[in-house]
């Protein structure tokens, strides 16, 4: 069930672009967090009425959603959410492990280097914490990794890791709650940093590498356990 949100149509403060991107950023969140689950059709009338919308101005922002590649039309006009396969999340961690070593050696490589590592570091000690419900063990990890493709100073690297990030977190939720807690650890990033501080090109990437691979892999075989007719999701 869809956590309702009213947007009002009548409120003079609302145009039309807002309140298609208030119904998008409102469904995103519904998807990453798995309210509205992998494979869940999306009616239009129900929807509309729920968050009190158009259903023209819900069309806009399930197109939006569609090319960020978190909704799927299955080719009768209907939509659903996206259930991520085996190669959607093999696929987004290869462009993943692409960017982050690129920002990690940036950062490695920068005259103020010291004093990024620091900032890195004060962002992976929010991982230290425990016993987090899922939707913030998932924040706390991905927002470290942001951190680090801020501190690499390319802007363009940062904005294509951040399009990607929806695509992410769904991937990750998709998942399931079992395996988040032992991909998002302290123990497994530290080192990332560790790597960093030292400098050492050919230990960053083996590191990344290896961090990415084994998240990839967990994620991507828990995609394909849940398989089947709807796991297709092209």
């Amino acid at each position: 069930m869809l956590r309702r949100m009213a947007l009002d149509l009548g409120n003079p403060g609302f145009d039309r672009t807002s309140l298609r991107e208030q119904c998008r950023e409102l469904l995103r969140d519904q998807i990453v967090d798995g309210t509205l689950g992998p494979g869940e059709r999306l009616v239009e009338t129900r929807l509309s009425e729920q968050l009190r919308v158009s259903r023209g101005t819900l069309r806009e922002a399930l197109r939006h959603l569609e090319q960020e590649g978190l909704v799927v039309s299955d080719g009768r006009g209907h939509m659903r959410v996206r259930t991520p396969t085996a190669r959607d999340v093999l696929e987004i961690y290869d462009v993943r492990i692409a960017l982050e070593t690129m920002a990690a050696v940036l950062v490695a490589q920068s005259p103020d280097r010291d004093d990024r590592i620091a900032q890195l570091r004060e962002s992976l000690a929010s991982l230290k914490a425990d016993r987090d419900p899922l939707a913030k063990t998932i924040q706390r990890d991905l927002d470290f990794h942001r951190r680090l493709c801020e501190l690499s100073g390319n802007q363009t690297l940062l904005d294509t890791w951040t399009h990607l990030l929806s695509r992410i977190r769904a991937s990750i939720v998709a998942a399931g709650p079992s395996l988040t807690p032992g991909l998002a650890t302290y123990a497994r990033h530290t080192v990332i940093v560790d790597a960093i501080a030292a400098g050492d090109e050919a230990a960053i990437r083996a590191v990344l590498l290896e961090h990415m691979h084994e998240a990839a892999t967990r994620i991507a075989n828990a995609a394909q356990d849940a398989g089947g007719p709807a796991a297709a999701g092209r």
